[in-house]
C-alpha cells in the first residue's frame, strides 16, 4: 500500500497540532556567521556561498584558517582566494559545504540606520549579536570612503563579522586608522558588492 505523504502531513497538523518550524531571521544570521582561527589569531566571517566565506582582509594568514560553526564545532579549512588590502576584504574557499549562507543586500542603508552585528569576540567561542547604528561615511585623515562608522560595540575577534539589516549583509566589521581607535568601522555595501562583483 502506497504512502500518501500529503494526507499524512494534513492528519499530523489536524490531529496532533504539530507544525513546521522555520528558523527566524536572527537564527539564520547567527548560523551564517563563522569563527575563523589561525596562528595569527581569531576573526569572524560570513558564509556567502556554499564554499565561500567573506571576512576582513586584515584577517589574512599564511597558515591554515580553521572554520568553526555557531555551535563551536570545527568544520573545515578555509583558504584565501582573493584579498583586497585597501578595502580590507578577503574571500575564503572552504573544503566543506556551509549549511547556511547569507545574501549581500542590493543597496546601501541610509546613515542612521539601526543594524545588527554578529561575530565572535575574543575569549567567546559562541556567536554574539549586538545592535547599533551606521553613522557618517568617513573620509578623514588615514581613512577612505570605503568605510562607515558603526556605533555597535565590537572588540578583537569581531573583525570580518557581518553587519545585518533585514537578514541581509550591509557591511563587514573592519579596522580603523590608529587615530580613531575609539571608533568602530565597517566596509560599506557598495565596496563589498564590487569586491564580489555583484551586479
Amino acid at each position: 500500500m502506497g504512502l500518501d505523504v500529503r494526507a499524512l502531513l494534513v492528519a499530523c497538523l489536524v490531529f496532533t497540532g504539530c507544525h513546521f518550524v522555520r528558523p527566524t531571521v536572527e537564527q539564520a544570521e547567527i548560523q551564517a556567521t563563522v569563527r575563523l582561527v589561525s596562528s595569527e589569531g581569531s576573526c569572524s566571517g560570513v558564509a556567502v556561498a556554499k564554499n565561500s566565506i567573506l571576512t576582513a582582509g586584515h584577517c589574512y594568514s599564511e597558515t591554515p584558517i580553521r572554520v568553526y560553526n555557531s555551535t563551536g564545532d570545527y568544520r573545515c579549512i578555509g583558504t584565501s582566494v582573493k584579498v583586497d588590502e585597501a578595502a580590507d576584504l578577503m574571500l575564503l574557499h572552504t573544503s566543506c559545504e556551509l549549511p547556511v549562507t547569507a545574501r549581500i543586500a542590493p543597496y546601501e542603508p541610509l546613515q542612521g540606520t539601526r543594524v545588527q552585528v554578529s561575530g565572535y569576540p575574543l575569549g567567546i567561542d559562541l556567536p554574539v549579536m549586538t545592535e547599533g547604528f551606521l553613522t557618517a561615511i568617513s573620509g578623514r585623515k588615514g581613512m577612505s570612503f570605503n568605510k562607515q562608522v558603526l556605533s555597535a560595540p565590537t572588540i578583537g575577534g569581531n573583525s570580518g563579522g557581518p553587519v545585518w539589516l533585514d537578514g541581509q549583509v550591509v557591511g563587514i566589521v573592519s579596522c580603523g586608522h590608529q587615530d580613531y581607535h575609539h571608533l568602530n568601522f565597517v566596509v560599506r555595501q557598495p565596496v563589498i558588492s564590487k569586491f564580489l562583483m555583484i551586479q
